[in-house]
């Protein structure tokens, strides 16, 4: 492996500034993560050290020794980029042997040495399968994988990961979505249109945010961010936004606070950051700096329920106790924890082919009204399905039904449904107001009302700003919205989402959630909606019964991040599970009635990461003994990998909150509550629960 550093590195692309004086190190062996919304430059500092593209001004060193004119193939250095570049008319095997066998390389294999090495890195990432076959019979998935194996192959000084999908041994490593730069890296680089913003582990990144910026874009949902002022009465100094509420500020933070604050005429404005974590919400008055404010809309996170709240200019979100629901416009007290509070001055906006069976015997009814979630991983078939729904793909076999009625032989035209996709499907000569009232337009609809459901919906989505400009001058995000609002202005029978919100940075994602959410509401839609993101299903949809009670292996397995955990252990009897450790067995009741007829029989048990009790001590809930191997900050989280060696060294992942502490080699005790505990049957994989309850 090899040191990297760069020295005040600059790129621009005539007079448009893309990377400007970045300066950071990458330590021998260090994971090193870049992070940032799109357009941030992160990409470009990649091309720069791989020798794509030439440096303007800096220096870039790799073990000391400067690289700025060296040449790509002179600098030992392996790339996999956000898109797969995978040859078509070569074998997924050849994709991967392809830089092995480049002239340019100095070492010569044999064939046998060659297949070892293919062979070694598609084992370690799960497609030895698929090295027949060819990229276009590949899922994206499986692209980006084959992509990164050719990458890993060579196994090079360096490595450059541009939005990889895997969890790899790498050194630099690009990436949007904070989870995987706070999981696996040593350290963090924060890169906001092309200036480094924050450098730091990613604790100090999380906790202790440098700015706003990093505040908004590491976290989900994303941290609060409120404006308000800085307000001193009675000798005491207050922060209020306005009359929604006003908290005292305390001494110890008063000096940060007026800091970062700005005055305009006789006024003392401030940016006040807060996680949602870091927010109580309750029926009752909490404290003396409790406040109420009306609930805009409940939703779920990987985390837990989130509760949104809306603000003059913004809307606030909170974590909410499990189990415990709100209703729409219900007034609750919230209390903010003032040792979390962080000010800022304010420096941004809150703004197929051949024998392939895409879907196979699908079955499933959305109710009128209904919100349905349709979840699942690259090729599993999603967009397929709201292709037919639409009309736009053609049925093989089977029938769907509106109302009752059955529309396989109907134009999309006569279906009335609305389809927003994941790619914008804009018309570039039209400005945004028209393109949103095209399918209104369509139907011949008069001026005056469509003016009217325009603006409504433009102003549900934040878009009234922008109905005048054409789509080439707005952001990717922008775009997004816009596709969405022209499929929901006409409030058609049925409306389709298609990933419609995966091209927006991490911190609108959370406030769209919520509108879509409430906008369906409001609507009366009945919507279904595709997405690969099991975060946005939970936040959208409806999947409680998903969550606690999935049917088999492969549900509970997809559903909940970090995935759910699988021991093996025996039925004991109706209500009672065994775990076999060196010892002999230990019991836990478990919450579920199986029928006679499965006692005896061997499963696999399932507890998710986020319902494993864990204690420093044995006691009488936490009975197994383990080990921590490691240690992963999630921000909200710590996710530890627990080895359980009474239990055939068996490891699973304990997600514990963010401020536990935790090391490497501790010894703890788990333990999984009856109501946590999920059977599955070996051979089948169905639960046993759902068996028992349908019967």
């Amino acid at each position: 492996m090899a040191e990297v550093r760069f020295e005040n590195v600059s790129k621009m692309y005539g007079l448009k500034r893309a990377v400007s004086n970045a300066s950071f190190d990458c330590k021998d062996g260090e994971f090193f993560s870049i992070t940032g919304p799109a357009g941030a430059g992160k990409t470009t500092i990649l091309k720069m050290l791989a020798g794509i593209e030439k440096v303007t001004s800096g220096e870039i060193y790799i073990d000391g020794r400067p690289v700025n004119k060296l040449p790509p193939q002179d600098r030992d250095v392996a790339m996999a980029f956000e898109t797969y570049n995978l040859y078509p008319h070569f074998s997924v095997y050849e994709n991967i042997a392809f830089p092995l066998r480049a002239p340019k390389r100095k070492e010569s294999l044999s064939q046998e040495e060659e297949r070892q090495r293919v062979e070694e890195i598609a084992d370690f990432l799960g497609i030895r399968e698929l090295l027949g076959r060819r990229p276009v019979q590949l899922s994206g998935g499986e692209k980006q994988r084959v992509s990164l194996a050719r990458v890993m192959v060579r196994k090079p000084k360096v490595y450059l990961l541009d939005e990889p999908i895997a969890h790899l041994d790498a050194r630099i490593y690009v990436t949007h979505d904070y989870r995987e730069a706070l999981g696996l890296s040593n350290r963090v680089a924060v890169l906001r249109k092309g200036v480094v913003e924050q450098i730091g582990t990613p604790e100090e990144v999380f906790h202790a945010p440098s700015s706003d910026f990093v505040a908004r874009f590491i976290g989900d949902p994303p941290a609060n961010l409120i404006d308000g002022e800085i307000i001193t009465q009675n000798k005491k100094t207050f922060f209020s936004p306005g009359d929604e509420f006003r908290i005292e500020i305390r001494e110890n933070l008063i000096e940060s606070a007026e800091k970062a604050a700005s005055r305009e005429g006789d006024k003392h404005l401030v940016r006040l950051g807060i996680r949602s974590s870091h927010i109580k919400v309750s029926r009752e008055k909490i404290s003396d700096s409790s406040f109420q404010l009306p609930v805009y809309a409940m939703a779920r996170s990987p985390q837990g329920p989130v509760c949104t709240f809306e603000l003059r200019d913004c809307f606030l979100q909170a974590n909410v106790v499990e189990g415990v629901q709100y209703q729409i416009s219900e007034k609750v007290w919230l209390d903010f924890d003032q040792d979390r509070m962080l000010f800022f001055e304010k420096t941004m906006d809150k703004t197929y082919e051949g024998n392939v069976q895409a879907v196979r015997d699908v079955s499933f009814t959305c109710e009128e009204r209904e919100f349905l979630a349709v979840l699942g991983p690259s090729g599993s078939g999603k967009s397929s399905m709201l292709r037919m729904i639409a009309g736009l793909e053609k049925i093989t076999s089977g029938e769907i039904l509106f109302d009752g009625r059955v529309v396989n032989d109907l134009t999309p035209s006569q279906r009335n449904v609305a389809l927003a996709f994941e790619s914008y499907a804009l018309y570039p000569l039209m400005s945004v107001y028209e393109n949103i009232a095209f399918p209104l337009r369509a139907r011949g609809m008069g001026d005056t009302e469509v003016n009217e459901k325009v603006r409504f919906i433009a102003g549900v989505l934040d878009l009234v700003d922008i109905l005048k400009k054409r789509p080439s001058s707005l952001s990717g995000g922008h775009q997004q919205r816009v596709s969405l609002a022209r499929a929901l202005v006409r409030e058609p029978k049925v409306t389709l989402l298609d990933e419609p919100i995966s091209h927006m940075d991490q911190r609108v994602r959370a406030e769209m959630r919520a509108r879509i959410r409430r906008l369906h509401e409001e609507l009366n839609l009945t919507t279904i909606y595709v997405t690969h993101d099991q975060a946005e299903a939970q936040q959208i949809g409806t999947v409680n019964e998903v969550w606690n009670e999935p049917v088999n292996r492969f549900v509970a397995t997809f559903v909940g991040e970090p995935q759910i955990n699988f021991i093996k252990g025996r039925i004991e009897g109706s209500e009672e599970v065994s775990i076999f450790t060196k010892e002999g067995r230990t019991v836990f009741p478990f919450s579920g009635e199986v029928g006679r007829e499965y006692l005896g029989t061997e499963v696999s048990i399932g507890v998710r990461p986020q319902q494993v009790k864990i204690s420093a001590s044995q006691e009488k809930e936490t009975p197994i003994k383990g080990f921590i191997e490691l240690v992963e900050f999630q921000g909200e989280s710590v996710i530890l990998t627990v080895k359980l060696e009474d239990v055939g060294d068996t490891e699973i992942k304990v997600a514990t909150p963010g401020e536990r502490l935790a090391q490497v080699g501790d010894t703890v005790w788990l333990g999984f509550r009856p109501e946590t505990i999920h059977l599955f049957d070996k051979e089948t994989t169905i639960s046993h629960r759902v068996t028992n309850n349908q019967t």
